[in-house]
């Protein structure tokens, strides 16, 4: 058997996944009289247990209210995206408490404790309120006259980490009819978190980020939401 490392990329640095094969390895002898090595191995594969990247597709029946009664259809392709928050209608998992939250951010660094502290009253002043999914504080915007709040603002996961998902988002102001383009929000968290321009649903952890930076751009979608709401 051959044990054999994958996906190592000049310049890439690269989670660590392995390949089982079995290879069956045969020798040839070379014949009297011809130069070279007397020698040659071939190798054969026989079977190869290939590891897989994880993608996660959820399909929403509940809240496919289009006009052509489209599906919706969400598909993330890395694993950090499929251990992110689930709506609330979606999920099956136990949700956490409260305290169970601050239980587990406590056990992180100081600083990240401290900072989501800072965020969280940050949240309150700005009129968000907050509840508890499988493994993140949700911050959501109650929203008057029979509009249905705008889920998800962000989110403060209970190992410190902050996410944001813009196409969640957007989905929601579709089925409402808030005419909200969520580029933007999306572009300033990126600038916030310091991650790539591409990133979908940007995250980071506190302390690794511009803590204001990302403050700004909630305050600065919230207020286009409202906006956007008396219109």
């Amino acid at each position: 058997m051959i044990l054999a490392r994958r996906g190592a990329q000049s310049g890439v640095v690269s989670p660590t996944n392995w390949t089982l094969a079995l290879v069956d390895l045969c020798p040839y002898q070379i014949q009297e009289g011809i130069s070279g090595p007397q020698l040659l191995i071939v190798p054969a594969l026989r079977k190869a247990v290939i590891a897989e990247s994880r993608n996660v597709v959820r399909i929403d029946t509940k809240k496919a209210q289009y006009k052509d009664d489209r599906v919706t259809v969400n598909v993330s392709f890395n694993i950090e995206e499929a251990e992110v928050e689930p709506s609330a209608e979606s999920t099956t998992r136990e949700k956490i408490s409260e305290e169970e939250f601050w239980s587990s951010i406590r056990k992180q660094s100081s600083r990240v404790h401290d900072l989501a502290k800072e965020l969280v009253s940050f949240a309150d002043k700005l009129g968000l309120s907050r509840r508890c999914g499988s493994g993140s504080l949700i911050f959501d915007l109650p929203l008057t006259d029979g509009i249905p709040a705008v889920q998800q603002i962000f989110f403060i996961g209970q190992r410190g980490k902050v996410r944001v998902w813009p196409e969640t988002l957007k989905r929601q102001f579709n089925r409402s009819g808030l005419q909200m383009d969520t580029s933007t929000y999306r572009s300033a968290v990126v600038k916030a978190f310091r991650v790539a321009t591409d990133r979908q649903e940007p995250s980071c952890r506190l302390g690794d980020f511009d803590l204001e930076t990302f403050k700004k751009a909630v305050s600065d979608f919230v207020a286009e939401i409202k906006i956007k709401k008396e219109d």
